[in-house]
């Protein structure tokens, strides 16, 4: 009895729908590719799964606010470049990444702070504040490295694909960065303040929240795991391109939703967002393996997103109104 209870339980959670297009994404990939779990390829997939991960998490947490960051692309791009510039020269000298590292991670908070000020106390709509921010981080990126370029040092293209079969250093960051949402922000004030400013402004701010405070704060938080996602595509490419985060905006935006996490905020987990980014990518290769003609690629790729998209929304309707059912 307690095991039924507990699945109905389950089938009541935001992620539900997301697992369920997870799993079958997951088979229709393993009956195209025969060895699709063979270690080595789980590792390959992961390696290449992770900055979307990442990226999507960071993009989870402002959309939990009911804000929502269309910079997270240029946020990537900015990083890359910074990291492949001021690492080109760095060599096997392990201390001269260090200052790299420190401005792009002050790179990264700033350009957070400036989104969530925007958004917090200056009023401007999110979508069009992270917009215009996000032609203002395009354009420095351009300027530090107006062609593809840059180098970053074989140590740490290395250690970033490290792996002892299924343990991995993609898996590990991975696991860092949801403990650190769980443990350090979600189970803290900041993490129901995040909920509760989604869910309903107003009311917080009735309550004693500083809502400005905590939109500031979540699009640095957002911002914070955008950079992750931006050094683990650039130690996975080993040079800048200020074009690189290009797909990275709409994306975890994509992965966000079909994740269960509603863009109106303050509905659904962070699990979510990861369950998505890793959706979307097995897709990708989906269309791969299925050898669909490239001129009908991106085509099939949107088709996939929009059905996985109106799964969830059925889903959450259902849901929705099998409460009012009850209620009355």
């Amino acid at each position: 009895m307690d095991v039924i209870e507990r699945l109905k339980r389950s089938s009541r959670s935001p992620e539900f729908p997301s697992a369920i297009i997870l799993l079958t994404v997951i088979i229709l990939n393993a009956l195209l590719q025969r060895n699709f779990f063979a270690i080595r390829v789980i590792q390959v997939n992961l390696l290449t799964f992770t900055p979307l991960i990442l990226v999507s998490i960071g993009q989870a947490i402002i959309i939990l606010t009911g804000g929502i960051d269309l910079s997270v692309g240029t946020q990537v791009s900015l990083i890359n470049v910074i990291l492949a510039v001021m690492m080109k020269n760095a060599g096997d000298v392990r201390a001269a990444t260090i200052p790299a590292m420190l401005v792009a991670l002050v790179t990264s908070l700033g350009m957070g702070f400036v989104n969530g000020f925007s958004a917090g106390y200056l009023n401007l709509p999110p979508m069009i504040a992270t917009f215009a921010t996000s032609a203002i981080w395009f354009g420095i990126a351009l300027l530090i490295l107006p062609s593809p370029g840059g180098s970053i040092p074989s140590w740490l293209v290395q250690g970033f694909s490290w792996n002892i079969s299924l343990i991995s250093t993609p898996l590990i960051v991975i696991v860092l960065a949801y403990l650190f949402w769980i443990l350090v922000i979600k189970r803290r004030s900041l993490g129901r303040h995040i909920y509760a400013v989604g869910s309903n402004e107003p009311a917080a701010f009735a309550n004693g929240v500083n809502t400005q405070q905590v939109k500031v704060l979540a699009y640095m938080l957002g911002s914070f795991f955008v950079l992750l996602g931006a050094i683990a595509i650039t130690f996975q490419s080993a040079s800048g391109d200020a074009r690189l985060g290009a797909a990275y905006t709409l994306t975890s935006i994509a992965a966000v939703v079909v994740g269960g996490i509603s863009l109106k905020g303050g509905t659904g987990n962070v699990i979510g967002a990861i369950i998505g980014a890793i959706v979307l990518n097995m897709v990708i290769n989906l269309i791969y393996f299925a050898n669909i003609p490239s001129e009908y690629q991106e085509f099939t790729k949107g088709a996939i997103i929009i059905f996985a998209l109106a799964m969830a929304v059925i889903y959450k309707r259902r849901e929705a109104r099998g409460l009012t059912t009850s209620a009355v």
